[in-house]
């Protein structure tokens, strides 16, 4: 009865899990997130915007911490991607 509801439910069980290929991006610009003249809220972590352009040229903002660039040393013209916890990584 018990592999009768798993097999119901979990059709894909023995279903090998397959790599996902890691979308890579070139950081063409990084800037500090602009707040004008508002202070940060308490508790903020300190962001700034990444232009990335993906391996077909397409170009998008995304705001990311701070303190993952300097971890990861990321400068412009590095290659990343983001893994698994969002997390940007340095190529």
């Amino acid at each position: 009865m018990y592999n009768a509801y798993i097999d119901l439910f979990f059709p894909y069980k023995d279903v090998e899990e397959k790599e996902i290929p890691l979308l890579k991006y070139i950081v063409k610009r990084i800037q500090e997130a602009d707040f004008g003249c508002e202070e940060r809220p308490a508790g903020y972590v300190p962001q700034v915007i990444v232009r990335l352009c993906d391996e077909s040229g397409c170009e998008a903002d995304r705001e990311v911490p701070d303190a993952d660039l300097y971890a990861e040393s990321i400068a412009e013209g590095d290659t990343v991607y983001f893994d698994a916890d969002e997390k940007i990584r340095k190529v």
